[in-house]
């Protein structure tokens, strides 16, 4: 069953073809950014949350 899986999987990836060029611009562009910001800051977070030896987050098992 594994194997039908991936031959199903590998046979609809080939017959996508890319067509034209993704769309690049203004807007395509900013999105473009946004995008790569969003991600740049979750990692950033993640990476202070981890220097900062772990979770954050209030709730939980804190006095009331």
């Amino acid at each position: 069953m594994r194997r039908a899986y991936a031959i199903l999987m590998v046979a609809l990836f080939t017959g996508c073809s890319s067509g034209n060029a993704p769309d690049m611009g203004p807007v395509g562009g900013g999105l473009s950014v946004i995008g790569l910001g969003i991600v740049v800051a979750a990692f950033i977070t993640a990476v202070a949350s981890a220097m900062r030896g772990g979770d954050d987050r209030e709730g939980g098992e804190g006095d009331a």
